[in-house]
């Protein structure tokens, strides 16, 4: 990570014409292009997941849609890949954990089917009110069935909507528009009138409200442990008698066998679903036998549209991350702007190469704890991304294989180390500052705190004791008394020993103590750090490493 402002949440190094992008499951050619345009080398693959594992051995990035199932077998066969982008807003066919621990991030497109997939949403909603595909189903069959098909209309019904995100927002608002009455559940927002939500006229409410009141419901939110099975028996059993459910968000949501109980007694009047638990639904589903279901093929990116729009978001992402190491919508790792991490950058490289020299002072005691105090305006806007760097910082002098900010919350966890954190955006002793200390096991600490000037990181304090020194590079560091002749001694040992001194900074540390922080142009050997340790007006020595 340079001190330049080039520093980025993941790993990440400029695209060159040899970064190679997989491209799998028909993304539209005008995102192929915006990625051959930026000088990337772009296969599109169409074989099987033998042939895949193979093709996987030297690409940087992949680019899927949901077809493509990105687990922890493919992980392993990509020791190369930065990035895996996926074109569309879930990311159920990526392991997430697994790139997570290898260091790969995992981008989406959570825009670009917003409106697509709350159209069908007001699609279905109207279908069922007016049984257009049975009605439909009926007139082919050379039937007029005027009578049986009488539907119901929509203005002054309650319409539920479960999950106020981006696309429920939408559903809520075209609702609205045909005068529904909307009320809305979701977990984030307490039970309110009005506004509240970022949609005028929708009442927020807790979802036993909603099921009880709602004469249709529609589903958009995602699936997790605690969405898993949410309408099941019991709450499809609470719905008003005739009430119509819709759920175009993830199939395991809706409890399927109970549902179809529910339609075949009458309790409900209608479901349309657009996504099941198997896809593509089982033939002897059965489902497919009641003609008050609606069921489509998990239409709801469907559009040339959507699928223009997710492709396009997905392969702008994999450039500049492939250039400059920002990921907009990654979903595993901080969401820092261009102009965010040109800001936060070298802050960044100030605040990894504190805690790597914190956690080397401590010497062979494994670190237990981190204590990092973020002052002045500029470190407390990035909290979350210091952080991270911290903990990049604090693994790295003990870690021998691919480290960086979306795998470092896991292995620090994994090796029990906890982080502190404080934030004063006041300004003290410097305009911006950065302190870390590390705890070990065994009760001892090391404190250094640094600033950025110019751009540059500096170490500006080491324990109590004020200095300006280079924090990169390899570094000498002593505490020996305070008196003549000491760093002319250590001077001609390093010489003797062949290693160059390219910056010196001392620091008095008390009545008879002084500190010594020399840059040296490379590791000081064993034997060498030896003979300076021998020296009787040495206390301590330690070397700190890049």
């Amino acid at each position: 990570m340079s001190a330049s402002g080039s520093a980025a949440p993941p790993s990440a190094t400029p695209a060159t014409i040899a970064s190679r992008v997989l491209v799998c499951d028909g993304i539209d050619d005008q995102a192929c292009a915006v990625l051959e345009t930026a000088g990337l080398a772009v296969e599109i693959f169409n074989g099987d997941r033998a042939a895949l594992l193979r093709a996987l051995a030297d690409v940087d990035a992949l680019l899927v849609r949901s077809k493509t199932k990105v687990d922890a077998a493919v992980i392993a066969a990509a020791p190369r890949l930065r990035l895996v982008g996926r074109a569309g807003v879930g990311v159920d066919n990526i392991d997430v954990a697994a790139a997570t621990r290898a260091g790969i991030v995992v981008v989406n497109a959570p825009e670009g089917n917003t409106v697509t997939t709350a159209e069908l949403a007001i699609t279905l909603i109207c279908a069922l009110a007016r049984h257009v595909p049975a009605a439909d189903r009926s007139v082919r069959a050379g039937r007029w069935e005027k009578t049986k098909f009488q539907g119901t209309e929509l203005e002054g019904k309650v319409l539920g909507v479960v999950g106020l995100g981006r696309i429920g927002k939408v559903v809520a608002d075209r609702a609205q528009g045909l005068k529904l009455r909307v009320i809305a559940y979701d977990p984030f927002l307490a039970p309110a009138t009005g506004g509240a939500a970022g949609v005028d006229g929708v009442q927020i409410v807790d979802l036993d409200e909603l099921v009880s009141r709602s004469d249709f419901i529609t589903i958009h939110t995602p699936l997790t442990e605690q969405t898993s099975s949410l309408f099941d028996a019991s709450r499809l059993a609470r719905m008003k008698r005739g009430a119509r459910l819709i759920c175009a968000a993830r199939g395991g949501i809706v409890d399927e066998q109970a549902l179809v109980e529910a339609l075949r007694s009458g309790h409900l009047g209608g479901a349309a679903l657009d996504v099941f638990t198997e896809e593509p639904l089982p033939a002897g589903h059965p489902l497919r036998e009641l003609e008050n279901a609606i069921l489509t093929p998990h239409l709801g990116a469907s559009t040339e549209e959507a699928q223009q729009r997710v492709a396009l978001q997905v392969a702008q992402q994999v450039v500049d991350f492939l250039r400059e190491g920002v990921a907009a919508h990654a979903v595993n790792a901080p969401r820092l702007s261009h102009d965010a991490l040109r800001e936060v950058g070298p802050y960044l490289a100030l605040a990894r190469r504190l805690a790597s020299i914190a956690v080397q002072l401590l010497g062979g005691e494994a670190t237990e704890r981190l204590e990092v105090e973020l002052q002045g305006p500029e470190p407390c806007r990035h909290r979350e991304a210091l952080r991270l760097a911290v903990l990049v910082g604090a693994l790295e002098p003990h870690r021998s294989t691919a480290l960086n900010f979306v795998n470092a919350p896991v292995l620090a966890s994994e090796r029990g180390l906890r982080v502190l954190e404080h934030a004063d955006p006041q300004v003290r002793d410097y305009v911006n500052s950065v302190q870390v200390r590390a705890h070990g096991r065994e009760g001892a600490s090391a404190r250094v705190t640094g600033t950025v000037f110019l751009r540059t990181p500096r170490l500006v304090r080491f324990d109590d004791l004020p200095l300006d020194a280079d924090p990169s590079g390899h570094l000498l560091i002593t505490r020996h008394s305070d008196r003549p002749g000491v760093i002319g001694r250590i001077g001609t040992i390093l010489g003797e020993g062949r290693i160059n001194i390219s910056r010196l900074q001392l620091g008095q540390a008390g009545h008879d103590g002084a500190v010594g922080i020399l840059n040296v142009d490379e590791a000081v050997p064993d034997a060498v750090l030896a003979r300076i340790r021998a020296l009787d007006f040495v206390q301590q020595v330690f070397l700190v490493k890049p």
